[in-house]
């Protein structure tokens, strides 16, 4: 190989590597190991040329301590491996990278490519799912105007779907900044003129002080801007009113200009629409006379339109657009299909993909209901509400003043405004305080009627005539024969599910009863994992492949004495009995998501109440020690949640000593020209033993100033006013944890004061590691590193009340 040809290929190789940098942070060093094995398996390079093109390629701090080792030839390559990944770890906690993919906000001016991209690595490296992804991608932009053009998340499937849509909210968004922000805040640089005068058209003065003659005609001359006398639109100095409604944008060619609305348009009229079965967005306008599609759109789509010499469209404040083609398609918004034809019109012309005219919206089948906050696209099919078709629920108040004693349940007198009917009564708790249960009352010829009425508060109810006590429902007649028919249970009902403390003849006699309204008793339990109701079917299925609840089973089938105690067999389920109460056995494949949903449910208690709900109807074993790891490892728990009850950490007093200058807060002056006493230093100082300032011109900085016995009672003084501070703060106040160097705590944070509602802010940040175990339950932390969560690296020392421990343990298998 030549000698040129050897530069030229040193060259792309310099530039085809990467750099790693550790303060920079865009690489890790595993990815940048990975990159340098890479190229050296393409280019096929040895043990030598593989570190000589590596070792060059490290900057910064990585540089200056790749120059600091001493010099070894022989080194391998994977020696210098092992040596960069112990001095420069990049590994990363779960709980930080999601954080990091969380915290990420779209930077300003930056590109929006530049951050779709930039957030969907952060998320993936937080092993983020799909949905949560397009949902934090979208928070991201930190704007609402994108969530409103974007609509429902829920229709991406994947995030790559979000870009396109994304751009297209961006030039939205952008142009509602432009036209919000208006001419005179735009960013070009307004040229200054001079002053003109509006009747003579000559500069250097104002029209009030104008002493040319001007003709009589350009007085009746009316500014269409202004309104004003003597002048011309183009001439006129004032902003108009309209002057931010119609904006122009040019398109990169230059040569077509195209004007667009810029009024604060409601997002009720941006819908989902389908074409051709192809979905995209729309703007339903309903007077425009066309249906428009930009001819990006219909490439996405793969659809072919016919190019024809068409008219032009002429839109808003004479703005002209000429179509590039014609094409027909169905069209599809809130499920109403309709065949239309649309022009194809170029891509800077519209912001949105496709504008909805007359050829959709007159279509004889088509029926649009506009209201303030909703824009309803159905079919011609269905009847409008008439004035005949109102609510069938009435008013029922009290026929008489009453008095309703506090916990007192009867039945009032009440009047409605139906008579001679039936009215079913919905039950609960009514505004002041009272309850009334769900029952069916019927009227009389007067409209009156009996109500049962339970008084819940703690004071007495008073009613007066005609006061509102709840609302009816006429109850109509329904032939069941045409109703469809659902199956009941006719399983007769064994002695083992009443779990009753009766005797065997009382017991009997519950049984009879309930076999004969066996149609009345439920026998399937659902159970709520994720929003998905689990039958019992599904859950004896599970069982029968849990080890755990086979080998339970097993002692059933067998007849073991000890397991019959706890638990019962019953249709192939594995239930635990405990005084008549029959929970189910939870396999361990669905125990995770069952403490999920149940500690979201109570609005994240803590573990006690959590256990307490699990076990009203579940069981599995460990279950405290189960939802404990849980609810401890809860990331909203962590953040938002602070410990309740006595703080940790008890006083710990400074010792004062047992005689004077042991302990003594000093400030001193000195030495100065020796005095006619042969005094040279003045010190001022408050002695920790006595407790009293003093200042004194003093020789030396080692006199004596107490004597042996003033020593000894002012020790027991201290001790005893010490010990009595002690007692008095200690009593609220509780043991403190003990913290090891690695592990990762919170801190208890205050947000600062912007006249907003703190209550909703996270009470701890972090997490940070600690370092050092410092006297009196106090530590040293740090950021992690790598990562920081500021611009500038965090290090400091915090008390034990204001930490939180992350926990480390894993959730049980």
């Amino acid at each position: 190989m030549k000698p040129a040809e050897n530069l030229v290929i040193l060259k792309i190789w310099g530039e085809v590597l990467p750099e790693f940098d550790p303060v920079k942070g865009d690489i890790s060093i595993n990815q940048w190991i990975e990159k340098i094995e890479e190229y050296g398996e393409v280019y096929d390079w040895d043990d030598v040329a593989i570190k000589h093109y590596a070792l060059s390629k490290l900057c910064g701090v990585a540089k200056s301590w790749r120059d600091s080792l001493p010099a070894r030839s022989s080194r391998t390559w994977l020696e210098w491996c092992e040596l960069l990944r112990e001095d420069f770890p990049c590994e990363k906690s779960e709980l930080s990278l999601r954080l990091d993919a969380q915290k990420y906000k779209r930077r300003m001016n930056q590109d929006i490519v530049e951050y779709f991209y930039e957030k969907l690595s952060r998320c993936n490296k937080a092993k983020m799912s799909d949905a949560e992804t397009i949902e934090w991608i979208v928070d991201g932009l930190d704007n609402v105007k994108f969530r409103d053009y974007l609509g429902p998340l829920r229709r991406y499937n994947k995030p790559c779907e979000l870009l396109l849509d994304i751009k297209s909210a961006n030039s939205y968004v952008g142009h509602q900044k432009e036209r919000s922000v208006g001419r005179f805040h735009s960013g070009t640089t307004v040229k200054k003129t001079s002053v003109k005068c509006f009747k003579c058209n000559q500069e250097g003065h104002i029209a009030n002080r104008c002493t040319n003659k001007v003709d009589d005609k350009s007085k009746n001359i009316t500014c269409f801007k202004c309104n004003g006398k003597g002048h011309y639109a183009r001439d006129c100095s004032k902003v108009s009113n309209n002057q931010n409604v119609v904006t122009s944008s040019t398109s990169a060619a230059g040569n077509s200009s195209v004007l667009h609305i810029g009024s604060n348009t409601h997002s009720k009229y941006f819908k989902d629409a389908v074409i051709n079965g192809s979905p995209t967005k729309c703007y339903v306008d309903l007077g425009s006379s066309c249906v428009a599609i930009r001819s990006d759109i219909v490439k996405e789509m793969g659809l072919t339109y016919f190019e024809t010499d068409l008219d032009p469209l002429i839109g808003y404040g004479q703005g002209i657009v000429k179509p590039i083609g014609m094409l027909t398609v169905d069209l599809e918004i809130d499920g109403v299909v309709a065949k239309v034809d649309a022009h194809v019109v170029p891509e800077q012309s519209q912001l949105v993909p496709v504008i909805v005219g007359h050829p959709f919206t007159e279509q004889p089948h088509v029926r649009i209901i506009s209201t303030c906050d909703k824009l309803q696209v159905s079919t011609g099919d269905t009847d409008l509400p008439t004035v005949e078709n109102r609510s069938a629920k009435c008013k029922i108040s009290t026929g008489e003043s009453l008095v309703i004693p506090s916990n007192f349940l009867g039945h009032v007198t009440v009047c409605s405004t139906v008579r001679n009917e039936t009215l079913c009564v919905e039950g609960g708790i009514r505004e002041t305080g009272h309850f009334v249960p769900r029952c069916i009352i019927e009227t009389n010829e007067e409209g009156k009627s009996v109500l049962p009425v339970l008084n819940l508060t703690s004071e007495t109810l008073k009613l007066n005539q005609g006061d509102l006590i709840t609302r009816g429902e006429v109850c109509e007649m329904v032939d069941m024969k045409t109703q469809e028919k659902k199956e009941v249970n006719d399983e007769p009902v064994t002695y083992e599910e009443i779990n009753t403390d009766l005797s065997e003849d009382e017991s009997q006699i519950v049984l009879d009863l309930l076999n004969e309204n066996k149609q009345l008793v439920a026998r399937k339990l659902s159970v709520p994992v994720m929003g998905i109701t689990i039958t019992t079917d599904w859950v004896a299925a599970l069982q029968r492949a849990d080890d755990e609840i086979l080998a339970v089973k097993a002692k059933l089938e067998e007849g073991d004495t000890d397991t019959r105690k706890k638990f019962t067999l019953y249709k192939g389920r594995v239930y635990r009995t405990s005084k008549g109460w029959w929970r189910l056995y939870v396999p361990q494949d669905i125990r995770h998501e069952l403490v999920i949903e149940a500690h979201n449910s109570l609005m994240h208690l803590g573990i006690d109440k959590t256990v307490a709900k699990l076990k009203e109807s579940y069981y599995f074993p460990k279950m405290r020690d189960f939802v404990s790891k849980y609810v401890n490892r809860c990331l909203n728990c962590l953040y938002y949640k602070v410990p309740g009850g006595k703080r940790p950490g008890f006083l710990h007093p400074l010792d004062k000593g047992s005689e004077p200058f042991q302990c003594v807060h000093i400030d001193h002056l000195g030495p100065f020209v020796t005095s006619r006493n042969r005094n040279k230093y003045v010190i001022g100082l408050i002695d920790g033993f006595k407790d009293n300032p003093l200042t004194q011109e003093i020789k030396a900085l080692n006199d004596s100033l107490c004597g042996e016995d003033d020593r000894e009672n002012v020790e027991g003084l201290l001790t005893k006013n010490k010990d009595k501070l002690k007692a008095q703060y200690d009593k609220k106040r509780k043991e403190a944890p003990k913290y090891q160097p690695h592990d990762l705590v919170l801190v208890r944070s205050e947000a600062p004061s912007t006249g907003d509602s703190r209550k909703l802010v996270p009470k701890y940040k972090g997490p940070y590691e600690v370092v050092k175990v410092l006297d009196n339950d106090r530590y040293l932390i740090q950021d992690i590193e790598g990562e920081q969560q500021s611009a500038r690296f965090y290090k400091g020392i915090v008390a034990v009340d204001r930490l939180k421990l992350v926990p480390k343990d894993q959730m049980p298998e």
